[in-house]
C-alpha cells in the first residue's frame, strides 16, 4: 500500500470515526427519550455519555488538524 493510499485510508477511518460518533450520540437522545418517562433521574448518564461523544469527536478533529493540517467541513470529502 502507497504512503498517498495509506493517507487516504486513514483520512477515510477517522472520518467514519467522527461520523459514529454522530449516530451513537442520536442513539443515545432516542433511548434517553424512551428511559425518562420511568427513570428520569437517569438523564445525566445519557447527557454524560453524549459529552463523552462530543470529547471524542474533538478529540479526532484536533488529530486530524495535527497530521494533515485540517479537518474537512463535510466528512464525504474523505469518505470517497
Amino acid at each position: 500500500m502507497s504512503s498517498r493510499t495509506k493517507k487516504k485510508y486513514m483520512k477515510r477511518k477517522m472520518a467514519q470515526a467522527f461520523g459514529h460518533q454522530q449516530k451513537s450520540i442520536q442513539c443515545l437522545l432516542e433511548v434517553r427519550e424512551l428511559f425518562v418517562e420511568w427513570h428520569p433521574e437517569w438523564s445525566d448518564f445519557f447527557t454524560g455519555m453524549c459529552n463523552n461523544c462530543v470529547m471524542t469527536m474533538s478529540f479526532i478533529k484536533s488529530l486530524s488538524i495535527r497530521a494533515w493540517g485540517y479537518f474537512p467541513e463535510t466528512l464525504s470529502t474523505w469518505l470517497r
